[in-house]
């Protein structure tokens, strides 16, 4: 730019011998000035950078599947998207997917695909929807399970969960109202005998959430009344009492009575009997909340509960991993089913998730190739369109006029005619 403005400003200063001899691009220049020759030079940069982002910001954007179906779109487009909407794995995508494979006619070849896929959504479905019961939130359970297709297996499961947990929510509600209703009236031990029937629900908010938050009012409650009952004595006796000497005797004997239940319970628990292992875990619950052993007694059950959930949910795990041992997809996808029937909840979850994991790679790996065309013919959708090329046309770089029968030589005649007239 500085050696262009260089040039125009050799021109503008030599003074030409006359105006016949000024060149008409130097007379030109002298008219239109230098302004404008600036404006020109900072303004066309800037406006081919301006087309530039512009054209940059309005290319289509790059996706791997359309927002909107019809019917122009292929049915393995549709199973290959509603693949992708389910593994984000949350229940509106799940509900997505489902109702994206739904669509494909009955006569379709990818029908029978698209329905295993649903029968695996819709356990996925119903294991969230189970999450949420478990965490305290039943309205939003029954929400969510009865969006279970009525054409799947979960269907009858997600019905027969919903009325059991209507029910387990009746009965906790009436167990900790008949337990409030005791400590309203001080009798501590009659409300802790029935806020542990709370413990025997199938609900993991309710006896790990609201059983706790009622031993620990019970207990406050006690040690308030005996604090008082104590201050009392003392004005009454006049008597003053060291720190260690204010434990007491119902203490005493109390922290004596925990810590025989719990070896009691640890006795039990050695046999590795579900039943023992229960039976132990009952006892263990006795031990109240602001106890001394009460910490311990919660570890213990933690151990004893995931012992129960290893033993009841390892044949499950087995029989998946053995139809997985074929290495056929049906089977994978079975197999994958039978695996999720194990709530998030048990302790056995993690490594379920991890094998389903391993088998929809396999899953994938399978069908790779049968996508590749779904792949291909999506992206040939999304490719901006062009018209056909004329291989005739002069365009065409490899275009030779002289093979093209179509054109005249520069007379406006046939070469073969010229050539005759001429011999």
């Amino acid at each position: 730019m500085k050696a262009l403005l260089n040039g125009f400003n050799g021109l503008m200063k030599s003074p030409p011998s006359s105006s016949s001899q000024m060149s008409p691009v130097v007379i030109w220049a002298k008219r239109i000035g230098w302004s404008l020759w600036l404006s020109l030079l900072v303004l066309l940069p800037v406006g081919a950078l301006t087309i530039a982002f512009k054209m940059l910001m309005t290319m289509p954007e790059s996706t791997s599947c359309p927002r909107y179906f019809d019917a122009e779109h292929s049915d393995s487009l549709r199973i290959y998207c509603a693949q992708q909407l389910a593994d984000e794995g949350t229940s509106d995508s799940l509900q997505q997917a489902i109702a994206l494979v739904d669509r494909l006619p009955s006569n379709s070849p990818s029908r029978g695909q698209g329905d295993r896929l649903v029968q695996d959504w819709s356990a996925e479905l119903l294991e969230l929807a189970e999450e949420q019961f478990q965490t305290g939130h039943l309205d939003e359970a029954v929400e969510l399970a009865g969006q279970v297709p009525p054409n799947t297996d979960a269907y009858i499961q997600a019905r027969d969960r919903m009325d059991a947990w209507q029910a387990v929510w009746q009965d906790a509600e009436a167990i900790y109202s008949r337990a409030d209703d005791a400590m309203a009236l001080g009798n501590w031990d009659v409300a802790l005998s029935r806020g542990r029937d709370l413990l025997t629900l199938d609900n993991r908010y309710w006896a790990m959430e609201r059983y706790p938050e009622l031993a620990r009012r019970a207990q406050e409650g006690r040690e308030q009344e005996q604090w008082l009952a104590e201050a009392a004595k003392r004005r009454r006796t006049n008597l003053t009492t060291s720190t260690e000497g204010r434990r007491t005797q119902w203490e005493q004997e109390r922290d004596q009575r925990d810590l025989q239940v719990l070896q009691e319970a640890q006795a039990l628990a050695q046999s590795s009997n579900v039943d023992d292992l229960r039976e132990a875990i009952v006892n263990a619950r006795r031990i109240i909340w602001g106890t001394p052993h009460y910490d311990q007694a919660q570890s213990l059950i933690t151990t004893w509960q995931a012992q129960v959930q290893a033993i009841e949910d390892a044949p499950r795990l087995a029989q998946a991993r053995q139809i997985a041992s074929s290495g056929e997809v049906e089977d994978l996808e079975s197999a994958i089913r039978e695996a999720r029937r194990i709530p998030s909840y048990r302790s056995l979850h993690p490594e379920a998730q991890s094998d389903i994991q391993v088998w929809q790679q396999q899953i994938r790996e399978m069908t790779a190739e049968s996508m590749t065309p779904v792949q291909e013919a999506m992206d040939e959708r999304m490719a901006p369109w062009s018209p056909p090329e004329d291989p005739r046309s002069p365009l065409n770089p490899d275009w030779n006029p002289d093979q093209d029968e179509r054109f005249p030589d520069a007379y406006g005649e046939p070469l073969g005619d010229l050539e005759e007239g001429g011999g």
